[in-house]
């Protein structure tokens, strides 16, 4: 499990969920070229941890650690860590699928080189819908940070938007 601050982009190639490496202008990537690799949505899941009032940073980036751990949705789980003011972004995605589809393109798994496409796009505010290498993505940003997210292979339609939005507290 990382904790990451910050992101460097130099050399990232994208992991599609079909298992295709992409170069930034979406041709056939060399993975041996590969720093930085971005997965795709479609391979990753998420949750924003807001923890109890008064709990510390420290004590809120612990939590979620053990958030992470306890509810993983793999059963070998891989996960990302990202602090903001109000809470913890958790990123997940499945270790052993990961691992196969690297393989298979001639990369060795190193959970350390792996972020979630999301956290490669710029930060916004309020609510949004995002294309993605491998669909659409639904957001809802607050204070800077990611507070809710969905995904879909196409574009939502208003009953979907409906839905996501009905399932948070926010404006």
């Amino acid at each position: 499990m990382a904790v990451w601050t910050s992101y460097r982009t130099a050399r990232t190639c994208w992991l599609r969920e079909g298992g295709e490496l992409l170069d930034v202008e979406g041709a056939s990537a060399d993975p041996r070229r590969a720093r930085l690799i971005a997965l795709s949505r479609g391979l990753c899941r998420f949750e924003f941890y807001a923890p109890p009032p008064g709990m510390s940073g420290r004590g809120a980036l612990r939590a979620a650690r053990l958030r992470a751990e306890a509810f993983a949705p793999f059963t070998a789980a891989d996960s990302v860590l990202l602090r903001a003011r109000e809470g913890v972004a958790i990123w997940w995605w499945d270790g052993d699928r990961t691992a196969a589809l690297l393989e298979a393109v001639g990369i060795a798994y190193d959970p350390e080189r792996l972020v979630p496409e999301t956290l490669l796009q710029a930060p916004a505010e309020g609510w949004r819908q995002v294309r993605c290498a491998d669909g659409y993505e639904a957001q809802y940003w607050r204070a800077g940070a990611l507070r809710a997210a969905a995904w879909r292979r196409r574009p939502f339609s208003a009953e979907q938007w409906a839905a996501f939005a009905q399932t948070l507290d926010a404006p």
